[in-house]
């Protein structure tokens, strides 16, 4: 109703506009502009986001501006509020197979602004209420404003009666609507798991935000840039000087593949990333749209480098339970990356696995981040070792290993090596791209802080992060135990200790911390 009703759509549309300018404020410097260049805006409404949004930004010397909507009337309209030079109005339907050929692939930059709620996916609380009570609602408003005018006594008899009626019909739509809901979950998968989703959202506890103990309001930023960096080392700077292997050529991808990518391995509930695009977007993207994605995937794999765009995080701060919400460790930062970043990395990943499989560059007794391997083997492993070393009655001297901050302090140019000596010249191209020139940015609740380079670190909540780290550490994951048997604790204590040893200098070497407070040693024995 609003498309044909331009003044209202205009008195509804100051959400958009104060939306559209805070993203452009944003994300500005993204938009790289030239001289004699064709702009558009698509979807143009009323004109108010052309003129108070856009209009600041655009250059001094452009060859045309565009405005295209499907309203006549809309257009109508924008013609008296938009004054920007070289405009042209346009009504076509985008979503028709009859467009122009002069619009197509024909500008430089397009922008959209109306459909920005649905990409932001704001989550606005509201009431669904059925018709019935709607009209109450509106009985009621009418009441009301009736007695503020005139101050009737038997107005206000008459608001009194309506507002108790409407608090009645809310109540029984209430209760009815929560009877329907308990007498319909289940736990089995057909409701979704209705029942343990509901248990949980009860059993959540609510967590407050108190103040930091911090004089400004960049304490999560400053926390994690010095997270995002190698640790601190005395030792010599080396040379990571490897040669490539030989060039092995990666697959290109296709359309197919993408589009089942998308359709089967795309969580479409994941929260978006940097370029607020989100899971249920992609998956909703027409043919088209899919073709150019794909273009641009095999692009980056060709040219062997990715996007900056797909190197934002977006990182929000979970306090830990049981921790002072006061202190600034005891938050967990929690890293969104974008969506399409995400997907060209499964599609990548399907690459390199069987590179790596086929050089066994992570040993057999590597369980972390595999399939098939979970910790619950890695126990009985030990486990097994321990007996028998208890049957013969022997001494098992053990030292159990944790290192500190395992995927935030790899440091690149050690990550970069290794992947010159183990993996084909375009796939260490490719990955030195991805974690090279890496960016994030915290986000509290409305409010972000600028951008900081991620100068360590493989990236957190990626899909080749955990391979990364394995390929930096792969004899040595984030928790360990090396174990060393013997008939006496001095002699198995000794043998352990030449491990450690070379654990020391190796820790040194790659600037890898170990985690002192997480550490232990305990012998296990039958002898007194």
């Amino acid at each position: 109703m609003a498309m044909v009703l331009p003044e209202l759509y205009n008195q509804c549309n100051d959400l958009t506009v104060s939306t559209t300018k805070d993203h452009l404020s944003k994300y500005k410097h993204l938009i790289k502009w030239k001289n004699e260049e064709s702009i558009m805006e698509l979807g143009v409404g009323d004109g108010n986001c052309s003129m108070y949004c856009l209009q600041p930004f655009l250059p001094n010397h452009y060859k045309e501006f565009v405005a295209m909507d499907i309203s006549e009337a809309m257009l109508e309209y924008a013609k008296n509020n938009i004054n920007l030079p070289n405009t042209r109005f346009v009504q076509c339907d985008v979503g028709s197979k009859d467009i122009d050929d002069e619009f197509i692939e024909k500008f430089d930059h397009i922008f959209s602004f109306y459909c920005i709620h649905m990409i932001e996916n704001i989550r606005t609380k509201g009431n669904n209420y059925p018709k019935e009570i709607r009209e109450l609602i509106v009985e009621k408003r009418k009441l009301r404003k009736k007695w503020q005018q005139y101050r009737a006594p038997r107005d206000k008899t008459s608001l009194n009666n309506a507002t108790q009626k409407l608090k009645r019909e809310i109540q029984n739509t209430k209760n009815s609507t929560i009877n329907y809901f308990l007498s319909n979950i289940t736990a089995d998968q057909n409701t979704d798991y209705s029942l343990w989703k509901a248990t949980k959202r009860l059993k959540r506890p609510i967590i407050h935000s108190p103040p930091i103990k911090l004089e400004n309001g960049n304490w999560a930023r400053n926390q994690l840039k010095s997270t995002f960096k190698p640790n601190d080392n005395d030792s010599e700077e080396l040379r990571w000087e490897e040669p490539f292997q030989t060039d092995e050529r990666i697959t290109l991808t296709s359309l197919r593949e993408v589009s089942t990518e998308i359709k089967e391995n795309i969580n479409p509930k994941k929260a978006p990333g940097y370029d607020l695009i989100t899971g249920e977007l992609l998956k909703n993207l027409p043919r088209k749209a899919i073709v150019k994605l794909t273009h641009l995937i095999n692009a980056a794999l060709r040219l062997r480098y990715i996007l900056r765009l797909w190197k934002v995080a977006e990182v929000i701060m979970i306090a830990k339970p049981g921790k002072s919400p006061n202190e600034v460790t005891s938050y967990r930062p929690i890293s969104l990356l974008p969506v399409m970043s995400k997907l060209f990395e499964k599609l990548l990943l399907k690459r390199l696995k069987p590179i790596i499989e086929r050089k066994n560059l992570i040993p057999n007794h590597q369980f972390g981040f595999r399939n098939q391997h979970s910790t619950k083997d890695q126990v009985h492993r030990i486990t097994n070792i321990i007996e028998k070393t208890l049957e013969e009655n022997k001494v098992c001297s053990t030292i159990f290993l944790d290192v500190a901050q395992a995927f935030d302090k790899v440091r690149h140019d050690g990550l970069n090596y290794k992947l010159r000596r183990f993996m084909p010249k375009q796939c260490s191209e490719i990955l030195k791209s991805y974690f090279a020139n890496r960016y994030f940015r915290v986000k509290q609740e409305e409010v972000y802080t600028d951008l900081r380079e991620i100068k360590a670190g493989v990236p957190q909540g990626s899909v080749l992060g955990p391979e990364l780290e394995q390929n930096t550490i792969a004899t040595f994951a984030d928790d360990t135990a090396i174990l060393a048997i013997r008939d006496t604790s001095e002699e198995a204590t000794d043998k352990l200790q030449l491990s450690v040893n070379k654990i020391h200098n190796w820790t040194r070497k790659w600037r890898i911390k170990l985690n002192e407070t997480k550490s232990a040693h305990i012998n296990f024995t039958n002898k007194k």
